[in-house]
């Protein structure tokens, strides 16, 4: 095992990202993914360095922190965006909606979008902090 992979297993969790009011939210850039398990089952967990967050309206000052994929929307964006370490996500709790199917429960709404990380073309030809490309 490499380095870095030993240093994976010592890292500390980041703390969780709990979206409690409608219009709480968080962005950032994709650091890892991992996975929870539950009585009802796995989910995905994805970590952000965090650009912006804030819980009951209170923006939070956490570098890093850890969105629970968990419940039906959430889940469901995660398997069809199928995002990327290195890119970036923002999600946003729009609150409880009632379902369109009578006699269920009302279920969490969330607005996301996901940006993927720059493919090497796009590295290579982006200018660099000197004024120029990596060829100029």
């Amino acid at each position: 095992m490499t380095d870095d992979l030993m240093k994976q297993l010592d890292e500390e969790l980041a703390p969780s990202w709990i979206a409690e009011a409608e219009g709480d939210l968080i962005s950032g850039k994709i650091l890892r993914f991992g996975s929870n398990t539950t009585d009802y089952g796995t989910y995905p967990v994805m970590t952000l360095a965090v650009e912006s967050a804030t819980t009951r309206g209170q923006k939070l000052k956490d570098l890093e922190l850890a969105v629970h994929l968990m419940g039906a929307v959430l889940a469901n964006w995660y398997e069809s965006t199928e995002p990327q370490k290195g890119g970036r996500a923002a999600i946003r709790y729009n609150g409880k909606v009632a379902s369109k199917t009578p006699g269920n429960n009302p279920y969490k709404n969330w607005s996301t979008a996901y940006e993927p990380p720059p493919t090497l073309t796009e590295q290579l030809d982006a200018p660099a902090e000197t004024g120029g490309t990596m060829f100029d």
